[in-house]
């Protein structure tokens, strides 16, 4: 397991994580989960010891501290990239914040990113089919509602949802919902200096509609979800709305 740190907002000085009991996580005071690693030049995968921490500190972003003098070898970018690993900074404290900001909010890999929190951070008893739940995630990059995702994916609506039902916890539309608020809130993390009625245009949506929209996935306010970083969190916050 590697070293972990703690990174407070405004996440640019770490602080040891000390204690192996579990860390509670609040929205009021967002924390980025650093995992110290030093790569050598034997590959090592980084895929077991992730899946671990996001078990452990599911709601924490995990950002990869990279300790080697020389640049990142190429065998352990690859193997970031097979855990889902979009965050890496190297060299000491106080670190690039605009780096930071920009690797947990970029959306590219959104649907993987997703199904496979889903897959680690869920009790193992559960079934979750992760090639539909990206498909679906990744087609909200171009289409908001479940119609539009399902015609550009050239599946009628009544066999993704029957497909959905037998292998997933959720529903096609729950998905598609999900995948769009989560783009709206990474939108409005990556520009911390904007208002979110300000942006609101963006998402064809009036100021109140941008905030029903974020209060409706993650019961959270448009302006209090801008202040955290990454989907984790707001993962966490989606799946304690849909079971209550």
């Amino acid at each position: 397991m590697p070293e972990l740190f703690l990174l407070p907002a405004p996440w640019r000085q770490p602080k040891p994580l000390r204690s192996a009991a579990p860390i509670r996580w609040e929205h009021s005071n967002p924390l980025v989960l650093l995992a110290v690693e030093a790569p050598t030049d034997k590959p090592r995968s980084l895929r077991a010891p992730v899946t671990e921490l996001r078990r452990r500190f599911p709601a924490f972003p995990i950002l990869v501290w990279v300790m080697r003098p020389a640049g990142i070898p190429a065998h352990f970018l690859r193997s970031a990239a097979e855990a889902a690993i979009r965050a890496l900074i190297s060299g000491p404290p106080p670190f690039d914040v605009d780096q930071i900001r920009g690797d947990l909010t970029d959306d590219t890999w959104l649907g993987t990113d997703v199904a496979r929190w889903f897959c680690e951070t869920r009790n193992a008893r559960d079934s979750y089919d992760g090639i539909l739940i990206r498909k679906l995630l990744d087609a909200t990059r171009q289409h908001a509602t479940l119609a539009g995702v399902c015609a550009s994916l050239r599946v009628k609506e009544r066999t993704i949802e029957a497909r959905m039902r037998r292998s997933t916890a959720f529903s096609a539309g729950e998905i598609v919902s999900l995948g769009v608020a989560l783009r709206t809130i990474l939108r409005l993390q990556r520009s911390p200096q904007i208002k979110p009625a300000d942006l609101a245009h963006e998402f064809a949506l009036s100021p109140d509609g941008l905030d029903s929209r974020t209060r409706r996935a993650f019961g959270l306010h448009a302006a209090a979800a801008q202040k955290l970083l990454g989907v984790a969190p707001l993962l966490v916050g989606w799946l304690h709305r849909r079971a209550t």
